[in-house]
């Protein structure tokens, strides 16, 4: 009875908490669209962005004996990159949604976004559990959530990003900069977690993060493109880059990949910018 019981809190729990952030997103976007509450909108935002700490608190006390936190980073457990992606990269995450949400409220993609943070959440959630919970190889199945998680911060600030452009384009230079260095911090994050951040890898992201902070600026420049396409061309772009990136330090890239990629994301944006 007690296993059974705790196989459904490792699911339950993480569904109430992402439940809660999910929703508490939405009703702070009602404060500040229909009631034009901006400081309840702040209030509510940050009020539930605590949800995600008294989570990670909770999974902390009821953590194994087996599990050793000892900020010693060479054991087996790196106690700065599990602070980096279960305490930063969330909290990021939450923020990046939040302004997501303030920008595009009216936009009928704004609910499937957040069905799909939601998705994301419990997930993040039922890793966590797992890893306090010392159990290895579930936490090892639902790890490539961080990657996920990156992927949505690089789209949501993207997206703030490019609204910010066109409300305020006397600061086009300042937010090209935010951009490639948003490109730049989360490409070696990625790199950083397999362990192969060196001195090429340093110069490919900054390439990364210029291509990016140019084509923003771009993008603002034109009115060729709507802001969401905008945002998926950035992106798209993102997506080769790191692909490319990956296969570079794998030693697996080769001119039939880099044209699989190229072809891929070129019907991508085919079909992206023909719908419209």
């Amino acid at each position: 009875m007690k296993k059974e019981k705790t196989g459904i809190l490792v699911f339950f729990k993480p569904f109430l908490f992402s439940a809660a952030i999910t929703t508490g997103i939405f009703i702070a976007l009602q404060e500040l669209h229909r009631l034009n509450n901006s400081n309840n909108f702040i209030i509510f935002s940050v009020i539930i962005g605590f949800i995600y700490l008294i989570e990670i608190y909770i999974s902390y006390q009821n953590k194994s004996p087996r599990l050793e936190l000892n900020l010693d980073l060479k054991d087996e457990i790196n106690e700065f990159s599990e602070f980096i992606h279960k305490i930063v990269l969330p909290i990021a995450l939450y923020i990046a949604t939040v302004l997501f949400g303030k920008f595009n409220y009216n936009s009928a993609f704004l609910p499937f976004y957040l069905c799909f943070i939601f998705i994301i959440f419990f997930i993040l959630f039922t890793n966590i559990t797992y890893f306090f919970e010392h159990k290895l190889t579930q936490e090892s199945k639902t790890h490539y959530v961080y990657d996920i998680i990156k992927f949505l911060i690089f789209f949501s600030i993207s997206n703030v990003l490019i609204n910010l452009f066109f409300i305020y384009p006397q600061y086009a230079i300042l937010w090209g900069v935010l951009e490639g260095l948003l490109t730049f911090f989360i490409i070696i994050l990625m790199v950083w977690r397999i362990n192969l951040l060196g001195f090429k890898t340093i110069v490919l992201t900054w390439a990364t993060a210029l291509a990016t902070s140019g084509v923003l600026l771009f993008l603002g420049s034109t009115e060729a493109f709507s802001i969401n396409e905008s945002t998926l061309i950035l992106l798209f772009i993102f997506y080769f880059a790191v692909a490319i990136i990956h296969h570079y330090l794998m030693r697996s890239l080769s001119t039939k990949i880099v044209l699989e990629y190229l072809s891929v994301i070129a019907l991508l944006m085919a079909v992206t910018y023909g719908i419209r």
